[in-house]
This record gives C-alpha cells, sequence and structure tokens, in this order.
C-alpha cells in the first residue's frame, strides 16, 4: 500500500541505509538527499556523499545533494568556535537539527512536494488523542531523542523515525540482508565536521589564539597556569597539563578573567540549572511549566532531566519564571556544564529543553 513521498536524510551510514530499507518495505516512495555540509576532513565529506550515492543507487532510488556547505560553516562551526571562546562547552549537534535537518531540509522537502521527511534518528513518534509527541527509542543504548527537543508538534505529522523500534544490530542485518556496505561501517563521528573528533586541534587551527590564564581553587587562590580555557571543560580530571599531588577536577570556566577553577570531585555536583534559548514539543507542555501554573500530575507525577547526550535521566523538578527555565535536580547532579543542554522528559515523552546558561551548587 502506497503511503506517502517520503525524502530521506542519507549520509551513506547504516543508519540512514537501515531506514531507507524498513521505509521501503512499508510502502514508501523513497528518494535519499545528502546534505553537504561544511568540514574540516574534505575527503571523509565527499566520501559521505559518494557512498550515500551508492547506495540509492544499489536500493534503486533517486539521490540528490544539497548544497548547505557555507550556511553550515557560517551558522554551526562559527557558534561552535564562539562557545568555546566564551568559555562554554557547546553541542553542536542540537543546532543543526535545529537549523539544518529540521529547518532548511525540512522546508525544502515539503516545498519540494515530498510528505515527509526522514531521519536515521534513533526516536519514535506516536500518537495520542490525535495528538503526536516525541518519544525515546525503544532501544535505550541508541537513543537520540535528546537532540530533538526542538521539534514542534506541528511538525511531528510530516517527520519519520523508521528506527525507532529496533536495534542497532538489527539495523546492520537490514543493510546486509541488502548486501549493501554500509552494513560494516563504523559509527560515524561525535562531531562531523571535526577530524578525527580532535576538538582541541581544531580549535587551535580555526579559533583565535587562546591565552594562557591561571588555575584557581575554590577561593580564588592561583594554583598553576593553564594552556587556555578552550582546552578544558567541567568535569574534566585528566589532560590538565600539571599535577598537584592528589585529583582535581574542573569545576567551572571564566571567559571574563580567563581563569578556570579547580576543586575535589565533589565540587562539581550542582542542585539546578538555567537554561534560555528553551523549546518545548507543544504549546501545552510549555504552559505546565509557566511560573504558578507547573503541575506535576500533568506528567503522572514525575519530570526527568538529562544535561548531556550520554547522561542518565536524573528525576527533577522545572519551572518558567522571568523567561529563564530553571531545572531543580532531586538528588545533585555532576559537571553539569554552560552551553550543554539540558533536556526534559516525562518517562519515555520528551517534553522539551534548553541551553544551560548558570549552574546552581
Amino acid at each position: 500500500m502506497y503511503r506517502g513521498k517520503v525524502l530521506l536524510a542519507i549520509s551513506g551510514g547504516v543508519d540512514s541505509t537501515a531506514a531507507a530499507v524498513l521505509l521501503m518495505q512499508s510502502g514508501y516512495y523513497v528518494e535519499g538527499a545528502t546534505m553537504r555540509l561544511w568540514s574540516d576532513d574534505i575527503y571523509s565529506a565527499e566520501k559521505c556523499v559518494e557512498d550515500s550515492a551508492d547506495v540509492c543507487a544499489a536500493l534503486g532510488i533517486k539521490h540528490r545533494v544539497l548544497n548547505y556547505k557555507n550556511d553550515f560553516k557560517d551558522e554551526i562551526v562559527s557558534y561552535f568556535l564562539r562557545e568555546y571562546q566564551n568559555g562554554r562547552t557547546p553541542n553542536p549537534c542540537v543546532l543543526c537539527n535545529r537549523r539544518f535537518k529540521f529547518g532548511r531540509f525540512y522546508r525544502d522537502a515539503l516545498e519540494d512536494g515530498f510528505d515527509f521527511i526522514a531521519t536515521g534518528h534513533y526516536a519514535r513518534i506516536c500518537e495520542s488523542n490525535g495528538k503526536k509527541a516525541v518519544l525515546r527509542a525503544a532501544y535505550q543504548p541508541k537513543d537520540q531523542s535528546y537532540v530533538l527537543y526542538n521539534l514542534r508538534e506541528e511538525m511531528l505529522q510530516h517527520i519519520l523515525f523508521p528506527l525507532g523500534d529496533i536495534s542497532k544490530a538489527e539495523a546492520r542485518a537490514l543493510a546486509a540482508e541488502y548486501r549493501l556496505p554500509s552494513a560494516e561501517s563504523r559509527e560515524s563521528q561525535e562531531i562531523c565536521f571535526i577530524k578525527n573528533d580532535d576538538y582541541i586541534d581544531f580549535l587551535s587551527r580555526f579559533g583565535p589564539p587562546s591565552p594562557r590564564g591561571n588555575f584557581v581553587d575554590m577561593s580564588g587562590n592561583v594554583l598553576g597556569e593553564h594552556r587556555g580555557i578552550t582546552s578544558y571543560t567541567v568535569g574534566q580530571r585528566k589532560g590538565l597539563g600539571i599535577t598537584f599531588g592528589e585529583p582535581k577536577y574542573v569545576v567551572s570556566i571564566n571567559a571574563d578573567d580567563n581563569t578556570v577553577t579547580l576543586g575535589g570531585n565533589e565540587d562539581t555536583y550542582s542542585s539546578a540549572v538555567e537554561c534560555r534559548d528553551f523549546s518545548f514539543i507543544s504549546d501545552e507542555y510549555l504552559k505546565q511549566f509557566m511560573k504558578n501554573n507547573y503541575s506535576h500530575a500533568a506528567y503522572g507525577g514525575k519530570i526527568q532531566a538529562k544535561i548531556r547526550y550520554k547522561g542518565p535521566l536524573a528525576d527533577a523538578d522545572a519551572v518558567i519564571s522571568d523567561g529563564v527555565l530553571r531545572i531543580s535536580f532531586k538528588a545533585p547532579q555532576r559537571a553539569a556544564t554552560p552551553g550543554q543542554s539540558a533536556v526534559l522528559y516525562s518517562g519515555d515523552m520528551l517534553l522539551g529543553g534548553g541551553v544551560i546558561d548558570h549552574v546552581i551548587k
């Protein structure tokens, strides 16, 4: 049965290949599109385009290339560099999903007559009482819902996540069944535009020089010299470049006075975070967190927060007041980091999230 016309974001890897197979098996007309994005690794970027074209040819579907290269550099790479210079640790995938995969790619596909876009994200979309919602993937180790909190409910009727109910092993098996080379492809890089995931080298070559400054203790006393704030992130212990006779951890980074504060592991824990640039899947979700309107009962009496992509879910409260989303943890959380996203869930249901601006000890 014909179910509609889909433009699939395809990278040539196993996930998007398996997504193509599942869509075709389910009765969709599928075309593949590869986004040409700026990358420090030109060879890998072009190989991605070539591999995607090969996969589409093997599956007998059309392939196109969408050139977002310059805009990606201006919007995503510049943001990445700027955040590190400001002493923050960004997650560029969150912004890329918002601006490109579910921004330009989404709009371009619908304007070109497609009914849906699809991606290889491990996440689910469900319908309850006539409304769409985003859920964590059935296969929890690969869940990618964390980077999707900027989606909006009205968009979900045009988005498909074919991999939401399967495991990584099942995705590889699908690719192997069709004898596609992507079945044996390795995992994609953590940050797609940085060669070998070496972000410190990337920052040193593309960002302005990061001057040396002082390591300080929790009282502001100088402990030694650091090699530039872009070399560190909150919670880090190894690679500080200096020894202290006892374990020291990065507690905070201050770009204003070019200091990195060190303390014990216990000093890396925080009770709450305040977020800017927040977004919720549904306006109904948003209203529940507005001041004097928040209700645990709306979400079965329990809210969880995740403060990093691979981090655990933590029980929390949340409220929006004066344009700030404040998330308070039931138990202190380690290494909450400005620039990363704090994402809210109710069980498996993705509610929304925002970019951490301040950490409260």
